[in-house]
């Protein structure tokens, strides 16, 4: 009775809103993330409703749904947690609206690098990697930072799918166009984050579920 009871809280849509205050760092007493969250060992459509409810929030209170971040099984966080399949998570414009952060306050642990695929048009239902580049618009390198709404760090994948990936902020730089062949050669590039003139994380379109193309077919 009390896992049954349980389950349908985490799948409410007040769980969704109790997660946005923890995602705007509300200071009034919040349910703690175990017990709005799916629980650990759900299937993906558990998370998808949970992103789902989500959404609905978000847009409730403005916060637009702007597309899709693809965490590959080769990050560090997946290999930490053991968890061997990608996990799309859902990105909202209030990852793009802060310009100061605290690092305490909102529990920054990393920045990285990255890079962002804009569709130039609606993609067809059944989308691969090898017609991919044909809905892909423009190329945004960028920088992402990661932290987490857990207390240290989430304890498990479906914990952080649901977490939308450990995103706190992301910064993009200039549009750049792209062409077919010019998504797949992405994958041939590494880019890397420096502070100060020092190299201080290299990210890669190969670890990309293999390529740019593959991500972008999974996310959409």
């Amino acid at each position: 009775m009390f896992c049954t009871t349980w389950l349908r809280l985490a799948l409410s849509k007040a769980s969704a809103e109790s997660y946005f205050d923890h995602l705007q760092n509300s200071d009034k007493e919040l349910p703690a993330l175990c017990e709005i969250f799916p629980r650990h060992g759900t299937n993906s459509k558990e998370i998808v409703k949970f992103h789902s409810l989500l959404c609905e929030v978000m847009q409730e209170r403005n916060f637009n749904y702007m597309g899709v971040k693809v965490l590959p099984p080769t990050s560090p966080a997946l290999q930490c947690l053991r968890v061997l399949e990608p996990i799309c998570v859902p990105v909202f414009s209030n990852a793009f609206q802060g310009s100061v952060f605290s690092i305490k306050q909102h529990r920054i642990q990393f920045v990285e690098p990255l890079f962002v695929i804009r569709l130039g048009r609606d993609p067809p239902t059944q989308l691969l990697a090898n017609t991919a580049p044909a809905v892909c618009g423009a190329f945004l390198p960028g920088i992402e930072l990661v932290g987490s709404r857990y207390p240290f760090y989430p304890p498990h994948g479906t914990g952080l799918a649901a977490d939308l990936g450990g995103c706190i902020a992301l910064h993009l730089g200039e549009a750049i166009s792209l062409t077919d062949n010019s998504l797949d050669a992405l994958g041939e590039h590494n880019f890397v984050l420096t502070r100060r003139g020092e190299p201080v994380q290299i990210g890669s379109g190969k670890n990309c579920v293999g390529s740019p193309g593959a991500a972008v077919a999974l996310a959409v």
